[in-house]
């Protein structure tokens, strides 16, 4: 029985909840099955997973699919291995895993590397690819384009902020047009920053 929280729109321009938290014990073989009925719920669920039958490799696997496939970033998993306990943690922007053995002596200086780790990778992206929907919209963001007509930048209030958060949050700006060419009402944010699938 898990309570997966209040049911979330899937609507692109509706946010998940970031403050439902699990905590949740599984098998390494059941582990994903899990994770895809937590992430296809909502993807920002924070959830620290105690895994057992499972080894410090099979849990960076399963981290890695789930950003990947599901993408979880608030996930964690703790295990034990020849009697010795295990945190482990994912940044997909930098490609890098967190693996700390936790003993008595140690467990503020692990602590202190975890926050750390985490802060890190929602700081600096590492020119992670973003899809970023823009549009023109009077005296708020215009298109600008090269010589042949390609698409170069977006300027005006809109592009000025979009371009200092991906120099400040170290992201590859991917422009990509809405599907269904709606452009959303004044007042509701103009661009939408979705991670790339």
């Amino acid at each position: 029985q898990i309570d997966l929280g209040v049911e979330t729109d899937t609507s692109s321009v509706s946010s998940h909840p970031l403050t439902h938290g699990m905590f949740v014990k599984v098998g390494y073989e059941d582990s994903m099955g899990l994770l895809k009925i937590i992430g296809s719920h909502n993807p920002r669920s924070k959830v620290l997973v105690h895994m057992i039958e499972c080894t410090v490799e099979n849990a960076k696997e399963i981290l890695k699919n789930s950003f990947d496939e599901l993408k979880m970033l608030n996930l964690a998993i703790v295990l034990t291995q020849d009697e010795v306990i295990y945190f482990v943690l994912y940044n997909p922007f930098s490609g890098k895993f967190l693996d700390l053995a936790f003993n008595l002596d140690n467990v503020q200086d692990n602590f202190i590397k975890m926050t750390d780790f985490i802060n890190d990778r929602i700081i600096n992206l590492n020119q992670y690819p973003l899809r970023v929907n823009i549009f023109e919209f009077p005296m708020t963001s215009r298109k600008e384009e090269n010589e042949y007509g390609g698409l170069t930048k977006y300027s005006y209030v809109d592009g000025a902020t979009l371009h200092v958060l991906s120099e400040k949050m170290n992201f590859k700006i991917v422009y990509v047009d809405s599907l269904d060419g709606v452009k959303y009402e004044a007042g509701v944010k103009i661009f939408l920053i979705k991670l790339i699938s």
